[in-house]
């Protein structure tokens, strides 16, 4: 047992779930010591904080080291190239918004002092994770989940000492700079130590990691559009409190996209290296979408299930609001089963991912924009959600056309269904008990347990009898 939590995607997982729980908590520690205006201040501001690097593609270069680490000949050069062409791009958000400063202030509705800390921050954090990126791409995924959960904690013990002697938002904000400055400072040292040579030039290697990284970038971006686009539009449709109410419910559990994220790492590797053995690069992908569906799907049930005292035990009964947002939200948890680009980077397809993106983006924008006009918050997540399912299934059936895959034949339908109807089968249970209850949070408490409990006996019972085997 133990020596299979060591392979694939697990030591990333686990190790990164403790960093992501503690950025879980952060928010909910913020909203008891801060008004929800200041809390919709801080979500706006990570949420650009997000954006400004994809709008300058600077994190396809840090995550092409999957790739690169896969090439026989020239690794070292290519890996180099990409962190040289990171830094750049970094460099590039300063030079471009620094003069705009100003403008950026009045345009977002930011204080002067938030876009100048925005702007710094934004330029360092995509080079200062390279390291932790390259190492756990060289298969080293326990040092490297272990150095980047090391450095995640020290952010949110930073953030909390912060929040705890009130300190106004700005100090809080400066205080995450001078961080990611000294994470990229250390990320240079270790970077030195692994025999990086920042000084080298190769051209050839640069062209080839520029060529790569341009499509699989720019997808990037367009892909954090359609997946945040809600929120960027409805950042100034609302005003700042209700802002805060709406983001607060679609309330991000780090360790669920830790987990997607950690079945990506694993999974483009090995598909890199079997693309040309179609049986068994299939099986990998298999594997991951049930890895995914195994949390993701019981996952599901129960926040919709439970949203209401999910939120008002996480931000108190000012944000109940905040749970009807949460019921819609849940279902998008479940995009997240399909590995969709994982197979086009594998295999340097990045230009499907690009051309995918090219279409459902403006798309996800006009409606996103429409709904927002005419219809309430609830719609514009509807619709947010579908076109993120769009955007999803789209990778996949380019995947499928570029290993020539039946669709069908990716999916691990019978998993899927056990754990869908097992999961709405306890959670229906949990709805029929609510009643039984004096108070919405001792019906979460016990029933949610309850739920997750009996569902990995009966996953644990499944498997022993060998009902998972999908022939």
């Amino acid at each position: 047992m133990i020596a299979k939590l060591k392979e694939g995607h697990w030591p990333i997982f686990i190790l990164s779930s403790f960093s992501a729980m503690a950025n879980l908590f952060l928010p909910i520690i913020l909203t008891r010591l801060l008004s929800p205006t200041d809390i919709g201040i801080y979500k706006i501001f990570f949420l650009y904080l997000g954006l400004l690097p994809f709008l300058f593609l600077t994190g396809g270069p840090l995550h092409s080291v999957y790739y690169w680490v896969g090439k026989k000949e020239g690794k070292d050069s290519y890996l180099t190239s990409a962190f040289q062409l990171s830094c750049f791009l970094s460099l590039l958000i300063v030079i471009v918004c620094l003069p705009l400063s100003s403008w950026l202030s009045a345009l977002l509705e930011l204080e002067i002092d938030y876009i100048l800390i925005l702007i710094l921050s934004a330029c360092l954090w995509i080079p200062s994770s390279f390291y932790k990126e390259y190492i756990i791409a060289r298969g080293a995924t326990i040092w490297g989940s272990v150095f980047g959960t090391f450095m995640e904690i020290i952010k949110v013990i930073l953030f909390v000492s912060m929040a705890y002697f009130k300190l106004p938002l700005v100090t809080i904000f400066f205080s995450f700079l001078i961080y990611v400055a000294l994470k990229f400072l250390l990320t240079m040292i270790l970077l030195k130590n692994e025999g990086f040579s920042f000084l080298r030039y190769d051209k050839k290697s640069l062209k080839e990691v520029l060529y790569y990284c341009v499509p699989i970038a720019s997808a990037g971006l367009l892909n954090f559009l359609v997946d945040k686009m809600d929120q960027i539009v409805l950042a100034k449709y609302l005003a700042t409190d209700d802002f805060a109410f709406y983001s607060m419910g679609c309330l991000m559990i780090p360790p669920l996209y830790m987990l997607e994220v950690s079945i990506t790492k694993v999974l483009i590797p090995k598909i890199s290296e079997h693309h040309n053995q179609k049986e068994l690069a299939l099986e990998y992908f298999k594997k991951a979408i049930s890895d995914s569906a195994l949390l993701l799907i019981p996952a599901c049930v129960g926040l919709f299930v439970f949203a209401t005292p999910i939120v008002e035990l996480l931000y108190t009964d000012s944000y109940t609001d905040s749970g009807a947002f949460l019921k819609i939200f849940a279902f998008s948890y479940l995009i997240l089963i399909i590995p969709y680009d994982s197979v086009l980077r594998a295999t340097g397809q990045t230009k499907w991912i690009f051309n995918i993106s090219l279409i459902i983006s403006p798309l996800s924008l006009l409606a996103i924009i429409t709904t927002s006009n005419f219809f309430n918050a609830k719609i514009v997540l509807i619709t947010s959600i579908i076109f993120k399912a769009l955007f999803r299934f789209a990778g996949l059936y380019g995947s499928c056309q570029v290993m020539n895959w039946k669709f069908v034949e990716t999916l691990p339908l019978k998993k899927l269904s056990i754990f869908t109807l097992f999961s709405i089968f306890l959670g229906s249970i949990c709805l029929s008990l609510k009643n039984n209850f004096q108070s919405s949070l001792w019906w979460f408490l016990v029933c949610g347990g309850g739920f997750f409990i009996l569902y990995f006996i009966f996953l644990i019972y499944t498997f022993k009898k060998g009902y998972f085997n999908e022939k």
